[in-house]
Order: structure tokens, then sequence, then C-alpha cells
């Protein structure tokens, strides 16, 4: 396999009649429903740059870090993911998943400080913490999947 050299980030919001198609419907939603994910640790290696997009065949397999929560309580839920991006470009960063029944803002806030603890923890110093969130009010009808998540690919 080659290195992975760029990362994306990516969200979506799913309904359906079942907690699967409603996962399904996010994964479409977040523009990765089409690639076999696989899901990694929370690690983006060193000089890794970041795309708009997932230039990807489809198909194929997106290694992917992700947070995401299905429910069909009435609540809001929400997923966010976060990206440590180190200042010396031949150490890893990291990536940090977070979902729970909290609104988007505080699911990034969250999000955000794993990601400042992991490069602390690791001994690493960062130039910049970038992350998405997506929020979702359930209403009970039907499932609803909130899905944040960052694509690894070359």
């Amino acid at each position: 396999m080659d290195k992975l050299k760029k990362y994306c980030l990516v969200k979506g919001i799913g309904t359906g009649e079942y907690a699967i198609s409603s996962f399904d419907s996010a994964l479409l939603s977040a523009g990765v429903g089409n690639y076999n994910l696989v899901r990694i640790s929370s690690i983006l290696p060193p000089s890794c740059q970041r795309s708009r997009t997932i230039n990807s065949t489809l198909g194929s397999v997106l290694f992917t870090a992700y947070a995401t929560l299905t429910t069909k309580d009435v609540t809001k839920i929400a997923s966010a993911v976060a990206v440590a991006i180190p200042k010396e470009p031949t150490e890893c960063g990291v990536i940090m998943e977070y979902s729970d029944n909290t609104g988007k803002d505080a699911a990034i806030k969250i999000v955000e400080h794993l990601a400042e603890e992991a490069m602390y923890r690791r001994g690493i110093s960062y130039k910049e913490i970038i992350s998405t969130g997506v929020e979702a009010n359930a209403d009970g009808t039907r499932f609803f999947t909130t899905f944040a998540g960052i694509g690894l690919f070359d």
C-alpha cells in the first residue's frame, strides 16, 4: 500500500426506517457511501495534506476515523471530528472523534479539546486544529444518524 498522503473532513445526516439504512444514508450524505470504509485509530500520517474532496476510485478502501450516533428517540444528537496538524511536517498529527446527545457546537468544542490533549500527551506541538461537526433533531418517527469523519487516501 502506498503512503496515505491526503485527508478530507466529511459529515452527514441520515434517516431511515432501520438503523442500518439511516447509517447508510448518513454515509451517502457525507460523500463516503460508495467506498469500503476501514475504521482506523486516530493518527494523521506525517506530511499528510488536506483535500476538499476524496479523490479515490469508487468502491475502493477508504481509511476513515469517524464518529457516528444513531437513535430513534426524540433527542438531539451530534457527531464531530478534529485533526491536530503538527508544526513539524515530519511528525504525525492526531484525529479525535466524538458523538453524544448534544449540539454540534458542544461536540466540536469537546473534540478539539481531545485533539489538544492527545498532542500534549505525545509531546508534539501543533500549528492548528481543524474540525467539523453535524447535529440532528431526531423526532421519534424514524432512525436518525449523524456521521463525521476524516478519510485518508493516497
